[in-house]
C-alpha cells in the first residue's frame, strides 16, 4: 500500500493502528487508548434501572408461563414441562 503523496501525515502501516483511522489517515471515533470500541459509560443509576427493568420483565415472563401452564398447556408432552421449568427458572 503506497502513501498518498498529498497527505500531511503518513498512513500507519501497523494494521491495528489503522482501524481507527478513516481512509485519508485521519483519527476518529474511539482511540486505542479509549474504552473498547462497543463499550459505554453508564451512570449507576441507569445501571441500576436496566437492572430493576430487566428483573421486572423476567418476573412477568416467569409469570405467563406459570399462568398458561395452568390453564392446560400442562397437559401437552413436551411443550407443558417446558413451560414450568420457564416458570420456576425464571423466579
Amino acid at each position: 500500500m503506497s502513501q498518498n503523496p498529498l497527505s500531511r501525515n503518513p498512513l500507519p502501516r501497523d494494521p491495528l493502528s489503522m482501524r481507527h483511522m478513516s481512509p485519508n489517515g485521519v483519527p476518529h471515533g474511539r482511540l486505542s487508548y479509549d474504552a473498547p470500541v462497543g463499550s459505554a459509560v453508564v451512570s449507576p443509576a441507569v445501571s441500576i434501572a436496566g437492572r430493576i427493568a430487566g428483573a421486572g420483565l423476567l418476573l412477568g415472563m416467569a409469570w405467563i408461563h406459570w399462568h398458561l401452564y395452568k390453564l392446560g398447556f400442562s397437559s401437552i408432552p413436551t411443550i407443558g414441562p417446558a413451560f414450568k421449568a420457564n416458570a420456576v427458572l425464571g423466579v
